[in-house]
């Protein structure tokens, strides 16, 4: 999330060329091969079916949070360094 907001930034500063192909290999391609959102799901749902709803909520919430200003935080880092 942190990688994405600054490439978010150098693209939308014109540090980066925005080319769509560029942009979608870097976004999803690159950046999104870290992204463990299939395993954090099944997790979640492993969690629930032994019935510890407030467990699961509260990760829910916590990567949701953190990934936010993860996202935030590097779209103000991207701004300030392009």
């Amino acid at each position: 999330c942190l990688l994405g907001g600054m490439l978010i930034a150098a693209v939308s500063s014109g540090g980066l060329h925005s080319d769509s192909r560029v942009y979608a290999l870097l976004a999803t391609g690159f950046l999104g091969g870290f992204s463990t959102f299939s395993t954090f799901v099944l997790d979640i749902f492993s969690v629930t079916e032994r019935g510890n709803w407030r467990r699961a909520w509260g990760a829910l919430l916590l990567v949701w949070a953190l990934s936010l200003l993860a996202a935030a935080a590097g779209l103000a880092l991207g701004s300030f360094l392009f």
